[in-house]
């Protein structure tokens, strides 16, 4: 079929074959080819031109809407299980960010029970639903999250048919992370972590996180051998690596960025260690491959240096404190990354690094989480804001 300029936004039918339905789009002069219904609608949503009930009401005889951004329109392939209310601000903060977002470090719900540090992780599909977790994204402000799996090699089969599932229901709203731990002994084993990504082939855009702090990792460098051969295999399916390093390992973290340029490492809670500065003024600069997820700390801690996110007892108690710090909190983590985040603005990404208690997945919160770091991004350039935003987390997934 020949696009032709002239039926640029109009649906033509081909009557001479089966009856197949073309959109021509008249931007890029291209016929889109709607097999069914559900790709119609997808092509209308993403090509269209999209506005709100509370935007048409504002609309005068031949006025415009004033004051609004324009929709941004969600990619083709992207399907959200629910239509959320619009964002109902608790404060008044300006200036305020109110582009697209992306959350670049989000846990799913675990497979089974955890004892120690996480006992209260909620179990997946027990406490927390795959659909409850797709309805925390939509098209026009949160639009998805690079979501870790913690999977139990024991639990291999059980862990990546999450994954697929939820792919096949709401397909492109989460970017899936693999993290496949081995008991007992070395809990990295690169061949298995291969053949799951072979079987798989595209489902999984990371691996990780590496949380390096817990007991299961205490034997685990950056810099071991089966690490080395485990990024090898990273860079043969491009997969981003979420690693939260140690104290200790700075010497490690610098070799791999170095010898493994063409691997991407997203690192994040490093800001304490006493060679952060080093890490933001120093490696960033030298390593274009090395990505920082500024996260939890964002939402401010506790008189212990806890993260709100962690030590708070319950849902309420965490929107209780976190609206009476509210300001304090915006202003004293603006001082400490805004200068960092502008330095290098293809380097940072926003999260939350939500996933310690099933109320970390309630709405309410979640609502309140994004209000607050769209106050945050408001304080950044103007020029870092989609970037810090979400480009910078798209970006990391490109080829």
């Amino acid at each position: 079929m020949r696009c032709r300029i002239d039926y640029g936004g109009e649906i033509l039918l081909q009557t001479q074959q089966h009856g197949e339905a073309w959109y021509v789009d008249p931007v890029k002069c291209r016929a889109i080819y709607m097999k069914d219904g559900a790709v119609a609608y997808e092509a209308m949503r993403f090509l269209g031109l999209g506005i709100l009930n509370r935007d048409i009401e504002k609309i005068e005889d031949g006025g415009t809407v004033a004051g609004t951004d324009p929709i941004t329109p969600t990619p083709l392939g992207t399907s959200y299980p629910c239509d959320p209310a619009p964002l109902q601000r608790v404060f008044n903060d300006t200036p305020y960010y109110a582009g697209l977002m992306l959350d670049g470090h989000f846990h799913m719900p675990q497979l089974r029970v955890l004892t120690g540090e996480h006992a209260s992780a909620p179990v997946l599909d027990v406490d927390v639903s795959k659909r409850d977790v797709a309805c925390l994204f939509h098209s026009d402000r949160v639009t998805g999250a690079f979501a870790f799996y913690g999977i139990p090699s024991d639990l291999k089969d059980m862990g990546v048919n999450a994954a697929r599932d939820i792919e096949q229901k709401y397909p492109g709203t989460i970017k899936h992370f693999l993290e496949l731990v081995s008991f007992p002994g070395y809990p990295v084993v690169p061949s298995q972590i291969d053949a799951v990504l072979n079987a798989d082939t595209g489902l999984f855009k990371g691996y990780g996180e590496f949380s390096l702090y817990l007991p299961h990792y205490s034997a685990v460098s950056p810099n071991d051998p089966a690490m080395r051969e485990f990024y090898t295999i990273a860079e043969k399916h491009n997969l981003v690596v979420m690693m939260h390093p140690l104290q200790e390992q700075q010497l490690a973290v610098e070799q791999v960025l170095r010898d493994f340029p063409n691997v991407k490492f997203l690192f994040h809670a490093m800001e304490r260690m006493s060679w952060a500065n080093t890490f933001f003024d120093t490696d960033l600069d030298k390593y274009p491959n090395a990505y920082y997820s500024v996260d939890i700390d964002l939402f401010g801690q506790d008189a212990t240096g806890k993260p709100f996110m962690e030590s708070a007892l319950d849902k309420q108690d965490f929107i209780t404190r976190f609206k009476q710090r509210w300001q304090d909190t915006l202003n004293l983590e603006v001082a400490t990354w805004k200068t960092r985040i502008e330095r290098h603005p293809n380097q940072f990404l926003w999260g939350t690094d939500r996933g310690t208690a099933a109320w970390n997945y309630d709405p309410e919160v979640g609502s309140l989480l994004e209000e607050y770091s769209r106050a945050f991004i408001g304080r950044l350039d103007p020029a870092v804001q989609e970037k810090y935003a979400h480009k910078n987390a798209e970006s990391l997934l490109q080829n």
